[in-house]
């Protein structure tokens, strides 16, 4: 026959472990709420070249520009506009290949994607830039995202003043919605 003292210490233990595990479920679901979604973009866009700001490389050229296209994922996809600024690091070049950098935000009527991407312009392929993309933040349904990618740029023309270049980002989006 179980003593009262045990009988508390067992309903104890059994109370702490409901708690615990009450607990742990809820620190758990906001991970289980986060959806993998692929991503995908299409931008024509608009670039102008400007003077390079303090601490950027010697030999950089820096641009700024703007795009419009079309999100096709996450559905329902739909209109985008883009605001982007970089520069491509001429003093790294090796083997042909040039670095840029560049941080470029898509808006859409769900909210907005901020991301930064690594490109690389090679000899061997002339007006395409591949790089890859990772997620700085973002706003609406892209609120809280995290994900990465590839982009890929091809340029349509060039002056001395800025060229104009379609790019497609594709990827995966976690959204914690």
């Amino acid at each position: 026959m179980a003593t009262s003292a045990q009988i508390r210490q067992t309903r104890n233990l059994l109370l702490g472990l409901t708690l615990a595990l009450l607990a742990s479920g809820m620190v758990a679901a906001p991970a289980l709420a986060a959806t993998a979604t692929p991503f995908a973009a299409s931008i024509d866009e608009r670039a102008t070249f400007v003077r390079c700001p303090p601490g950027t490389p010697a030999g950089a050229l820096c641009f700024v520009g703007e795009g419009d296209g079309s999100v096709t994922l996450p559905l329902p996809g739909g209109p985008a506009k883009e605001s982007f600024f970089g520069f491509v690091d001429f003093g790294a070049t090796k083997a042909g290949c040039t670095p840029d950098y560049t941080w470029s935000t898509v808006s859409t009527t769900k909210g907005s994607l901020t991301v930064f991407v690594r490109g690389m312009k090679c000899d061997a392929t002339p007006g395409v830039d591949h790089g890859a993309w990772t997620v700085l933040g973002g706003t609406g349904m892209y609120g809280g995202a995290r994900g990465s990618g590839t982009a890929v740029s091809q340029v349509t023309s060039f002056s001395n003043t800025g060229a104009t270049s379609t790019s497609t980002f594709d990827g995966t989006l976690i959204l914690s919605h």
